[in-house]
């Protein structure tokens, strides 16, 4: 497998196991309802919180990657830096929902405030996908970007 798709691969896995975090907190009932949390009524302190650990999750991985493949500190950076990306323009709230088998709600509001969501204005389902979209290849360009700087 060339470097550039086990890279992405990593990414997804890193996006996909923060999604699935995300569910975890909202199932385990210690922030709120579910009906709370997905509306974006959860317990105070939880966004800080989760936030430092989907961060630490990606720095885990990246380090992880590291020493599992080539060692090459690019590729890590790769995978670190692309996570964050895809990640920040919110790839992981739009699996938090398609893992549920629900529809994304049709206004967003507690991701108004989270840039770059919210470069569209109202974050509603149709500007997460695209973020998300925008993401994924802003991701996609860093990657290729630093393979050839290898």
């Amino acid at each position: 497998m060339d470097k550039s798709k086990r890279i992405m691969i990593s990414i997804l896995v890193v996006i996909i196991l923060i999604a699935l975090i995300d569910i975890l907190f909202m199932k385990s009932g210690l922030f709120g309802s579910a009906q709370n949390y997905i509306s974006g009524n959860y317990t105070a302190g939880l966004w800080p919180l989760f936030y430092k650990l989907a961060l630490g999750v990606m720095a885990v991985f990246a380090v992880l990657y590291y020493f599992y493949f080539d060692k090459d500190f690019s590729e890590s950076l790769a995978v670190l830096l692309g996570s964050f990306i895809f990640y920040k323009f919110g790839a992981s709230d739009v699996l938090f929902f398609w893992f549920q088998g629900t529809a994304i709600p049709s206004v967003l509001p507690w991701l108004n405030t989270n840039f770059p969501i919210n470069i569209f204005g109202i974050v509603t389902n149709f500007t997460l996908l695209v973020s998300a979209l925008v993401g994924g290849w802003l991701s996609f360009i860093l990657i290729k970007f630093l393979v050839k700087k290898m």
